[in-house]
């Protein structure tokens, strides 16, 4: 298994839930839907001085192997983004079993994604986590005034694997992806659309390695970061080398644009000094010794400007109806 059973082993489990809220975290909403049989989960957080009626984006943002919704919530921070920008951020669970710490008697969740060849149960098991994610965004706009044209997904090591996934499997909805610290773990095939990529990795990741192969804290072998990026220029008809390549503040943005008429950029954030962490974020696993964290770079603003640039379609179609926020 990914990092996830050492952070639910290390407490970042079921502890996650009782993180001190936040004055952004207290109208946050708990959902629960069918599926498969299983009840699943997902937190969902409206920007303040919303008026619930005028449709917004979305964006999606799965937990890493071992966390769920409220530890991505902490680490990534998206909340204060959404309220600043104003779209809605949706935080769904992963599956998995309880198990007890091992330093302490209580028992803690390990929540893992089905990426593909990661991670956990969810892959053992075979869950359709990408039928539940469907499912989820037939459920949403009933629940909330959405912009359908307008979901995106992003998320953290496993779960930055299952925003690859969805990004590939659910093209004909979700609008553009940002990982973090995860590659690619499905085979094909291609999105039946280019899909807008965002990729960050940090050079000094100890647990999705940049090079790929296992990870230090796992036996899964991940695919390496230009494997991945080779991938999606691939499905994306993009260039083959980058036509961009500049250096900011500890990152390197290298950019693939489309070969021709309807390719999708791919985009790489490469943090030479970054660890398995969310640049910008709050370190969660400091440790566990997954790496620094580079507080110079906000994964959160980068990624929401890329996703600004790219709606589904060119010709909006009709949002959904305003729903009970």
């Amino acid at each position: 298994m990914l990092l996830g059973l050492v952070l639910a082993l290390a407490g970042c489990g079921r502890a996650a839930a009782q993180l001190p809220k936040n004055a952004n975290e207290a109208s946050d909403r708990e959902h629960f839907l069918q599926h498969e049989g299983r009840e699943r989960r997902y937190l969902v957080h409206a920007p303040a001085g919303w008026d619930g009626k005028s449709p917004l984006p979305v964006v999606l943002a799965f937990h890493g192997g071992g966390g769920r919704a409220e530890l991505q919530r902490t680490q990534s921070g998206l909340n204060a983004t959404s309220d600043r920008h104003k779209f809605i951020v949706v935080y769904p669970d992963g599956t998995g079993r309880s198990v007890k710490r091992l330093l302490r008697r209580e028992e803690v969740d390990v929540l893992t994604w089905n990426a593909g060849r990661c991670c956990g149960s969810a892959v053992k098991e075979n869950v359709d986590d990408v039928g539940f994610i469907r499912a989820l965004l037939d459920a949403l706009p009933k629940q909330y005034a959405v912009d359908t044209n307008r979901i995106y997904a992003t998320g953290m090591s496993n779960g930055a694997m299952m925003a690859h996934r969805v990004g590939v499997e659910l093209a004909d909805r979700i609008a553009a992806i940002a990982p973090v610290a995860g590659a690619i773990m499905i085979d094909g095939p291609e999105p039946v659309r280019p899909v807008p990529i965002l990729y960050f990795h940090g050079l000094k990741d100890p647990s999705a390695k940049y090079e790929g192969g296992p990870g230090r804290l796992d036996k899964t072998v991940h695919r390496s970061v230009a494997e991945t990026i080779a991938w999606w220029v691939r499905a994306n008809h993009c260039e083959s080398q980058s036509v961009e390549t500049r250096k900011e503040t500890d990152c390197i943005v290298e950019r693939y644009e489309p070969a021709g008429a309807g390719g999708a950029p791919v985009v790489l954030v490469k943090l030479p000094e970054g660890g398995h962490t969310w640049p910008g974020g709050v370190d969660v696993t400091k440790h566990l010794g997954t790496g620094p964290l580079i507080a110079t770079v906000s994964a959160n603003e980068m990624m929401w400007e890329f996703f600004s640039k790219h709606p589904l379609h060119d010709g909006k179609p009709p949002a959904s109806r305003p729903g009970k926020p």
